[in-house]
């Protein structure tokens, strides 16, 4: 008998009547409250994002508030998904708990898919809500709407962060003992992959050509560029992807997916298998 369904139900229950769930509101909504407060100041002073880009863009639109924002949301929505993620088997295990859920007649793959998707679900249904929220603040205050496929490209940006950190951060309690190391060495991988993918900007075309391969943020950039026809980018500094070809779209999607969270899923499954739950 599967029992997935029932561990998919309870875990979403817990989670929205946790602590958990109001901190994961205000990581993901206040950032969304700051970017329409700072979209509103640069709609009506330009020279702020005239002095972010070196002059590069001088013109307030939808889309540039966006990309201006997404500078920075990506952060919040990884700790988002670092703090709830770490604590799916170490928190079990902290509690005392996790004994008894592998002594009960269900598979332990279960525990991990069954809390995996069961915050993964609302965690999206959040980013969704945030950004039309964002957009239709926008249209609010005079600036506008962003187009559709530009909309859906970011949409599908800061998920697919959400879903790579979710991985990550399960692999990661799944090894840990307690919830806070968990939480740390995730916030530690976040820090250091964040500062590479920023530093890359600013290093030599021919270094940067080399290394980019290892960056979340390119192979998210790709996606967007090709979703977006070349019309968006994640970073406001980056400038706007070229047309992405469906080659390199399709290996971004592979990477970030199969390697970067199918494979720490899998990885956890595995360990849980072997792991000595009486320890």
């Amino acid at each position: 008998m599967m029992y997935l369904p029932a561990i998919f139900y309870q875990e979403t229950i817990n989670y929205l009547s946790s602590r958990r769930f109001i901190l994961s509101l205000l990581l993901i909504f206040l950032p969304a409250i700051c970017g329409i407060w700072f979209s509103n100041m640069m709609y009506h002073n330009p020279s702020i994002i005239a002095r972010m880009t070196g002059g590069w863009i001088v013109e307030v639109t939808p889309k540039i508030c966006m990309m201006a924002y997404l500078d920075v949301a990506p952060l919040p929505i990884a700790l988002t998904a670092i703090i709830n993620a770490s604590d799916f088997i170490a928190g079990e295990k902290q509690r005392g708990m996790l004994e008894l859920l592998v002594s009960k007649p269900l598979q332990r793959w279960e525990i991990v898919v069954g809390k995996y998707l069961s915050f993964s679900l609302v965690f999206l249904v959040l980013i969704f809500i945030k950004l039309n929220i964002f957009n239709l603040a926008l249209k609010f205050l005079g600036i506008g709407l962003i187009e559709n496929r530009v909309l859906l490209s970011y949409t599908v940006a800061l998920v697919l962060t959400g879903i790579v950190y979710t991985s990550i951060s399960t692999l990661l309690s799944t090894l840990m003992r307690g919830v806070l190391a968990a939480i740390l060495a995730g916030f530690l991988i976040l820090i250091a992959w964040y500062v590479f993918d920023w530093m890359i900007l600013y290093l030599p075309l021919s270094t940067s050509n080399t290394l980019e391969k290892f960056s979340l943020f390119y192979y998210i950039d790709n996606i967007i560029g090709y979703m977006s026809s070349g019309k968006a980018a994640l970073l406001l500094r980056g400038g706007v992807s070229p047309k992405v070809s469906v080659n390199f779209f399709l290996k971004s999607l592979m990477v970030i997916l199969g390697i970067l969270s199918l494979l720490p899923i899998a990885l956890s499954i595995i360990i849980l298998q072997k792991k000595d739950t009486t320890r």
